[in-house]
């Protein structure tokens, strides 16, 4: 009897007591939604590694055929065909030589050979001119300092210095000559007032011609001597490095230019016009 009542208590407990179990979790909207996008960036990642890795083989055949494109052979020409070198082929051609004659520079007529600067080592110095004449005058660095130092002295004294013309190609050299040439009906003649194209002072990036901004007369004029502004180069202009090229009776034989000065303030270009002789 107390054994059966035992068992009818121990069902019973078993049957008040319920054991909770956790339903299963729902994927939510957004957790689908988060792994549709880490799959496509994956998928993308992969594809964009495919395109890169198409994309290097493609570039290194491209630079290969163009490797050997540029491979271009020199032409041997075989053994007998080949001259041989002798003593006189080595030897400079005679004076009086066709060819001697050809590469001979043109007579300077009183003017210095002169080399042409770099055009990089050059600066503008002022602009000239006015629409389709207009053009920019360079001269090397120390001279063109120098020329701005003495521009700003001269207005100081109620002076205007104008620059006309600085460097010079032997192009534009060229150009110049054969214009005054056919003025003046010979070379030699044209040589007093325009050196020949190799022979300019212009070329060095040193000189440089001037004129007075406040006077009347023209801007390449004998006429410029009379001017204020000559006046007071002549009293100022060594001092920041300038002299007059080709004053009167001077060795060179070249026409009085009173516009016209060179730059000797550094040693290079004192060195560039040692050639030329002093009066």
């Amino acid at each position: 009897m107390l054994l059966k009542r035992r068992s009818e208590v121990m069902a019973q407990t078993t049957r008040s007591v319920k054991v909770w179990v956790a339903p299963p979790r729902r994927r939510t909207a957004r957790a689908w939604l988060a792994a549709w996008v880490v799959l496509l960036l994956v998928l993308a990642l992969g594809l964009s590694q495919v395109a890169i890795a198409q994309f290097d083989a493609a570039q290194s055949a491209v630079l290969k055929v163009n490797a050997t494109a540029s491979v271009v052979p020199k032409p041997q020409l075989p053994p007998q065909d080949i001259p041989e070198l002798s003593a006189l082929s080595l030897v400079a051609p005679a004076p009086d030589s066709d060819s001697s004659r050809l590469s001979r520079p043109a007579p300077g007529f009183g003017h210095l050979p002169y080399p042409e600067a770099n055009p990089q080592d050059l600066m503008i110095i002022a602009s000239y001119s006015q629409a389709e004449e207009e053009r920019f005058e360079r001269l090397q660095q120390e001279a063109g300092l120098a020329l701005l130092r003495m521009i700003d002295a001269a207005r100081w004294d109620g002076i205007w210095l104008v620059p006309v013309s600085g460097f010079r190609d032997q192009e534009r050299q060229r150009m110049l000559f054969e214009r005054q040439v056919s003025w003046r009906g010979s070379a030699q003649e044209a040589a007093r007032s325009v050196a020949p194209p190799g022979y300019s002072e212009h070329h060095t990036g040193y000189a440089i011609d001037l004129a007075d901004g406040l006077s009347q007369t023209g801007d390449i004029d004998l006429n410029f001597k009379d001017t204020a502004a000559f006046r007071w180069l002549t009293r100022h202009a060594r001092r920041f490095g300038f002299e007059l090229s080709f004053p009167p009776d001077n060795p060179q034989g070249v026409a009085f230019e009173p516009w016209h000065w060179r730059y000797i303030g550094s040693p290079h270009a004192r060195v560039t016009f040692a050639q030329a002789p002093k009066r």
